[in-house]
């Protein structure tokens, strides 16, 4: 399963597509949540997670890229959350992670770091956002 994110008016290739595994996505979205838990809905955090084809707008996506560029930009106030404390979204993320879970054989069950966290994703999420006019998750 991934996830796969198309730009609505992308301005260019960077804007045009976007994807992530499960394993990636959920704490790429998780991080989205936390740089914008001030202003992504709760419809909006929920619908990271699955693939219901939720629009983000331009206005929202171009204050992820901001706040995301800027998260890239100041990576040591974010080593605590990295290392193990849970952002905004940290009931969802668990849901996911017991979903999933649920969905694999007992004898393969992955380890507690099965999301792993990679700065150079943000940093091509943000250019996403930024370059696709805002963005539909499928």
């Amino acid at each position: 399963m991934g996830f796969d994110l198309y730009g609505i008016s992308p301005i260019s290739e960077k804007g045009k597509y976007f994807q992530n595994n499960i394993w990636n996505w959920a704490r790429l979205w998780d991080f989205t949540c936390l740089v914008g838990h001030d202003f992504l809905t709760e419809n909006d955090k929920k619908a990271g997670y699955s693939n219901d084809f939720r629009e983000i707008t331009n206005e929202i996506s171009q204050e992820l890229a901001k706040r995301l560029f800027q998260a890239v930009e100041n990576k040591q106030q974010y080593n605590a959350w990295i290392d193990g404390s849970k952002g905004p979204c940290e009931l969802i993320q668990e849901e996911l992670i017991s979903s999933i879970r649920n969905s694999i054989p007992e004898t393969i069950h992955p380890q507690e770091s099965i999301f792993p966290f990679d700065w150079d994703n943000v940093k091509r999420f943000a250019e996403f956002c930024r370059e696709s006019g805002g963005f539909i998750i499928c």
